[in-house]
């Protein structure tokens, strides 16, 4: 379930690319 979170978030991420990295990066810091 964690992972297909992380894999939508992330296609989130790349319809708005200018947020990418910023989104990835929280991403990270809660799965840290």
């Amino acid at each position: 379930n964690n992972k297909l979170k992380l894999i939508k978030r992330r296609a989130f991420g790349f319809r708005n690319f200018d947020n990418f990295q910023l989104r990835s990066f929280l991403t990270w810091q809660f799965v840290s």
